[in-house]
């Protein structure tokens, strides 16, 4: 029965997975579209224009994104096993982000430390600029490349299905110190 849940849950995956990618397709032709009104609004007329994109917005563009989200679950369904290998690719390839960017972030981290002892060495008015640059410039930085690279991570981790965060419920051997 599980089998069954997990194939079910699979394919529900793919479905929202190929509809993402389907809307995703449709707004960037939706912003085609905008540029196209903007720019045929000299030539034939902003009514004229108008006309048309709303034509292809309301009458078209259902039957586009129907059509993407079935050929995307299509392709995604049967070449699984080529999806998944470039999915696993890529993963590695963000592995060595992730890796390169924590190394970084912890560097710049500590030459910020480095920073503020030096200004309390100097001491007086340039100390104050030394502090006020590194916190109103540099640490604003390290924060969101810091938050990125943990969102990055969980994202890689969730991913290669590892479960790091959540407790595992068939380990319940005793420590030790408790036998």
């Amino acid at each position: 029965m599980r089998k069954v849940f997990d194939f079910i849950g699979s394919l529900v995956g793919y479905v929202i997975a190929a509809f993402i990618f389907a809307c995703v397709v449709c707004g960037i032709t939706a912003g085609g579209l905008a540029i196209y009104e903007l720019i045929a609004s000299s030539s034939i007329g902003a009514e004229r224009a108008e006309e048309i994109t709303t034509h292809i917005k309301e009458d078209i563009m259902p039957f586009v994104i129907l059509a993407i989200t079935v050929v995307a679950f299509v392709l995604i369904l049967f070449a699984q096993k080529w999806f998944n290998k470039a999915v696993e690719r890529i993963i590695d390839k963000l592995k060595s982000v992730f890796g390169y960017g924590v190394a970084l972030s912890l560097f710049a981290g500590g030459l910020t430390f480095f920073g503020f002892v030096a200004a309390l060495i100097i001491g007086g008015e340039t100390a104050t600029e030394i502090c006020l640059f590194i916190k109103n410039t540099i640490l604003p930085v390290i924060i969101y490349t810091s938050t990125t690279l943990v969102l990055l991570g969980l994202f890689i981790m969730y991913m290669r299905k590892e479960h790091a965060l959540t407790p595992d419920k068939k380990k319940n051997s005793k420590h030790e110190g408790e036998m």
